[in-house]
């Protein structure tokens, strides 16, 4: 056997002696469960919501949705009724819960702050219980679907859907698909809104059976406000021996062709807020000094900068100089001050006092042009304003105007140049301002080429329409001037158009679009449905915006796979109203299967032009077995 030495056998004993250590500290602190760390958030401008939701009438609480009201932040419930919302942004939050056969709750508003320095806490919200649903097992139920786009999104997912008056709510998926299920038949009235976009509500009438299919909705963003900029500075006044001066009361800064100006403090510093983004030139004046360089600054994509200006004192000769000395009015305002007033071509340049007086000083002998600005009022001139050597001008007061922004047009549907635009019964058009109208003048300003009957709405006058937003209902149908097929259309929005300030704008908006070819606008079942249900007496039905000739549609035209076990029906139903034409497919589909419907080309309206979307195709998944007598025939 082998003998160990000294430094061995200590070794040895340290890691046994350790051992023991790290034994003894497991089991006076045993590891934590997963759910004990839910609240570490690794970002300090994110958090987890957490919190415990319970049904009174089960043991088993999972299922339970938790959501943040209008956004797509969700969590379901665990057995126990735990729940945990991971990495919430900060911001403002309305949480709420609600599950099948219980009254939806509300959780409450919170709001989540944090920065770098504190990040933000995970929020634990109180245990709440669930009430169950009133019994509605006596009453005719029905259902609604339809869908959500968001302007300028990629996804519509997060859109918040309520009825109104009622506990009912839901948010939209990706696809911006809603669906209620089990209501009572009657009317309702649904709101649909998202953070950063106008809400808009529809009134929908749900009898009993098949859910009804909303039309689609679409929001419109609020527009934002531009993003603005930030100039920090520091002038350096250097008199005739090189040395620092502190002369900063003589001293403006000024960003050449924004008409804005700033003052030295004590220290020499300055600021420039809310500049719009862009390039810029910084200059200063002084009457003793003169800059060195001009600064180019660059603010498109930076927030703020820091600049550094050096200025020199100029030689005194104070005797052969002279000055212009006045006044300047703003227009209905009582401060005067903080009007800029310039000699072109020179680098002399005053701020006006609360009375509005100014006086230009150290002006050597000549003819001048005298500049006047200020922010949001119209610039002035004074042409061959004379200084002579020695002597002060008094010159004539100066009244500048205050700026008026015309009102413009930021936004149509269709757009500018926009082909295939679709044809329904009544095609909408949208013309968004920046300001709000005049509905009278629209009505005045508006006209469309080659003429089509139309309605028109502004202000008030109907749920599309606003006091900023122009809505118009082209007709696609009727004997009077409807759209046509085909066909470039140009909407003009005149001058004529005014704003509640009775200002017009500076000239006409002109916009074109082109109709589309006879096409198929839609279907039912539509495309996507899981649970739908067809069979002899409930067809599948494809609506077209045209009258379609019977005699170029057979079977051929309608591919059904897999195949059914009956041979398809067809049969073409007119619009009284519209003499628009719907195709019924009478067709036995099975329970529970996945099909696919195509209709092919050929098909033809009745003056011969080809569908201009074929060929058009759906899939669908068929509802389990269902008992007919619940349903009504189509």
């Amino acid at each position: 056997m082998r003998i160990l030495k000294l430094s061995e056998f200590i070794l040895l004993l340290t890691v046994f002696i350790l051992f023991l250590s790290c034994q003894k500290k497991g089991e006076q602190a045993p590891l934590q469960p997963a759910s004990d760390n839910q609240n570490i958030v690794e970002q300090w401008d994110k958090t987890n919501i957490n919190g415990m939701i319970q049904l009174p009438d089960k043991d088993d609480h999972s299922g339970i949705l938790v959501f943040a009201s209008g956004k797509s932040l969700m969590a379901f419930t665990d057995k126990e009724g735990r729940y945990t919302i991971m990495s919430v942004p900060l911001g403002t939050y309305q949480i709420e819960a609600r599950m099948d056969g219980y009254n939806p709750i509300s959780l409450g508003a919170l709001a989540i702050e944090g920065t770098p320095q504190k990040p933000a806490s995970a929020i634990t919200l109180p245990n709440m219980v669930m009430e169950k649903s009133p019994d509605i097992s006596g009453e005719s139920l029905g259902g609604l679907f339809g869908k959500i786009e968001l302007d300028s999104a990629e996804q519509s997912d997060g859109a918040l859907v309520q009825i109104q008056g009622t506990n009912y709510k839901t948010v939209s998926d990706a696809e911006g698909m809603y669906r209620f299920y089990n209501l009572p038949s009657r009317s309702y009235t649904l709101q649909f809104s998202k953070a950063g976009y106008i809400s808009q509500t529809t009134s929908v009438n749900i009898p009993s059976g098949d859910p009804v299919q909303i039309p689609t909705i679409r929001l419109i963003m609020v527009k934002q406000p531009p993003k603005v900029r930030t100039i920090y500075g520091t002038v350096e006044l250097r008199d005739l021996k090189n040395k620092l001066d502190n002369r900063f009361d003589t001293v403006v800064v000024a960003l050449e062709g924004a008409s804005k100006v700033a003052l030295l403090d004590s220290e020499g510093k300055f600021v420039f807020e809310n500049i719009t983004p862009g390039k810029y030139t910084l200059t200063a004046v002084s009457p003793f000094f003169r800059i060195r360089e001009k600064e180019e600054v660059d603010l498109k994509t930076l927030e703020y900068i820091n600049v550094g200006i050096i200025m020199d004192e100029i030689p005194s000769e104070s005797s052969k100089q002279g000055s212009i000395k006045g006044f300047v009015h703003l227009s209905e305002a009582e401060d005067h001050s903080g009007a800029t007033i310039a000699l072109a071509g020179t680098s002399h340049v005053a701020v006006s006092d609360s009375a509005g007086q100014y006086t230009l000083s150290g002006l050597p002998a000549g003819t001048y042009t005298v500049l006047a600005q200020a922010e949001g009022y119209v610039p002035e001139t004074r042409e061959g304003v004379e200084v002579r050597q020695g002597e002060e001008f008094n010159l004539d007061e100066i009244s500048l105007k205050i700026r008026v922004t015309p009102p413009e047009i930021i936004y149509t549907d269709p757009g500018d140049e926009q082909t295939d635009v679709m044809i329904q019964k009544r095609t909408p058009l949208y013309v968004r301002f920046n300001k709000n109208m005049r509905p009278d003048s629209l009505r005045r300003a508006f006209s469309i080429r080659p003429a089509v009957d139309y309605r028109i709405y502004s202000g008030r006058e109907s749920r599309y329409s606003d006091f900023d937003l122009l809505y118009v209902e082209l007709s696609g149908t009727g004997d009077k001037n409807p759209l046509s097929f085909d066909t470039q259309y140009t909407v003009t929005i005149s001058s004529a158009a005014r704003d509640y300030q009775n200002i017009q704008m500076e000239e006409d908006y002109t916009f074109t679009f082109s109709t589309g070819k006879a096409s198929v606008t839609g279907s039912s079942p539509d495309n996507g449905e899981k649970n739908a249900f067809v069979n002899l007496q409930h067809p599948m039905l494809f609506f077209f915006n045209a009258s379609i000739d019977p005699r170029t549609l057979t079977n051929d035209n309608v591919d059904v796979s897999p195949s059914p076990d009956t041979v398809p029906q067809l049969r073409i139903v007119n619009d009284p109203e519209t003499g628009w034409s719907v195709l019924r497919v009478f067709v036995q589909l099975q329970p529970g299967t996945n099909y696919r419907v195509r209709l092919q080309r050929g098909i033809r309206t009745d003056g011969g032009s080809y569908i201009s979307n074929l060929p058009f195709a759906i899939q669908f998944r068929m509802a389990e077995r269902r008992d007919a007598s619940e349903l009504e025939p189509r």
